[in-house]
């Protein structure tokens, strides 16, 4: 739901009501120039909630947009997004306004990616949209007693970052050209995760995930060890 008339959005926010969460916020962390990371604290105890999900925020009278959690703890009653701040959309100077003590409305969660358990191998791939992913995954693997691959393509002037999830995260140089081209390469280099017993997150942009999705359908990897949902596309608002 990137954006709907504002009658509509309040007639559904009443209609909806026990999927509107209050939340407020109460932390603020950058953890670069780029990634902000928003603790969210409030009515969020009885959700049920898999890693992997997504929330939702109205962040204009029209506007919706979705972030994937990178903890989301309900004995805490309290979740985090890390938010990429690129400045160029409605999501982008939202989030960057967020401050301490700003009250929301939550919704979800929901989305097409969950955290499949029967896998003891967990590989996500993405970019910068995917760093709360990565996280959130990271964290459900160590959990569980998982291991944990990432695989992000970064914009060159951001392949320096520090993103928190250590050795186990492989960043490489994103082309606008050529989609995942780096990131297939990697692909190729890691033999072990052709076998039956890897889950696969593909996210971040659309060209990307396509390419990759195709690759490992070539490698024969089951279609059934592949979940995708992309964040963005060239030319499209608000996925």
């Amino acid at each position: 739901m990137p954006s709907v008339p504002k009658w509509l959005g309040d007639t559904l926010e009443k209609l909806s009501s026990k999927y509107y969460h209050a939340v407020t916020v109460t932390d603020v962390t950058y953890l670069n120039e780029s990634l902000k990371k928003v603790r969210f604290e409030g009515d969020i105890k009885s959700i049920a909630f898999t890693p992997g999900q997504v929330v939702e925020f109205r962040v204009t009278d029209t506007d919706y947009r979705h972030y994937t959690p990178s903890v989301f703890d309900t004995k805490q009653k309290a979740c985090e997004v890390i938010f990429y701040l690129h400045g160029r959309g409605i999501g982008s100077m939202w989030a960057e306004a967020l401050e301490e003590g700003q009250q929301l409305k939550l919704i979800g969660p929901g989305g097409k990616l969950a955290y499949r358990s029967e896998f003891p191998v967990h590989l996500v791939f993405g970019d910068e949209t995917s760093v709360g992913l990565a996280h959130c995954i990271a964290n459900e693997c160590e959990r569980s007693g998982s291991q944990f691959k990432g695989l992000l393509e970064f914009a060159p002037e951001n392949i320096s970052w520090e993103i928190g999830t250590d050795d186990r995260t492989t960043v490489v140089r994103a082309s606008m050209d050529s989609p995942a081209k780096r990131a297939l390469e990697v692909l190729e280099s890691w033999q072990d995760i052709y076998g039956d017993k890897v889950g696969f997150y593909l996210t971040g942009r659309a060209k990307s995930i396509q390419r990759v999705r195709g690759y490992l359908l070539e490698k024969g990897v089951p279609r059934k060890h592949i979940q995708t949902e992309p964040y963005w596309a060239e030319g499209k608002r608000g996925l």
